[in-house]
């Protein structure tokens, strides 16, 4: 809890130059210490169309290049006649 401690004392100092120095001891700690919060997701996400429907993106709806999931929406599809 040290760097939570030293982020409290640069809110509450009034000094600059002191903030500056608890600014410096918060950036040395994490240069020592790098925190890293871990996420895992699945590489690829299956999805299944039928090839009477049309307009319909290549990639799957949470295709990480697409940053968004169902990005294909109902109002953009169509059925072949």
């Amino acid at each position: 809890m040290k760097l939570i401690d030293l982020y409290e004392k640069l809110k509450a100092e009034p000094d600059e130059a002191k903030q500056l120095e608890y600014g410096q001891a918060i950036l040395r700690q994490h240069n020592e210490e790098i925190y890293v919060v871990g996420v895992v997701k699945l590489p690829f996400q299956p999805f299944i169309r039928h090839n009477t429907i049309v307009n319909v993106l290549d990639k799957a709806p949470a295709e990480y290049r697409n940053y968004h999931e169902s990005i294909t929406w109902p109002s953009q599809l169509w059925r072949k006649s």
